[in-house]
């Protein structure tokens, strides 16, 4: 059977980005040595669904930051 699983960061309010899609308020974290579980989720997963605007986002970062295939 095919299951869905989510992994993502959201503000206390429901946010995910900001409204120009700017992720500055997540980057501001120290999480030094903390993943929280990003690491163990990413080695279950075969691929990533995204939105194109969290696409366009990721796009943004200079280096493409996902080695699974990507579906927007």
């Amino acid at each position: 059977m095919t299951t869905g699983h989510m992994f993502m960061a959201m503000s206390l309010d429901g946010f995910i980005t900001r409204p120009d899609d700017g992720l500055d308020w997540l980057m501001k974290q120290k999480t030094e040595g903390e993943d929280h579980g990003y690491d163990a989720f990413m080695a279950s997963v075969d691929g990533l669904v995204m939105g194109s605007g969290s696409f366009r986002n990721a796009l943004s970062f200079g280096a493409w930051p996902y080695e699974k295939p990507v579906v927007v």
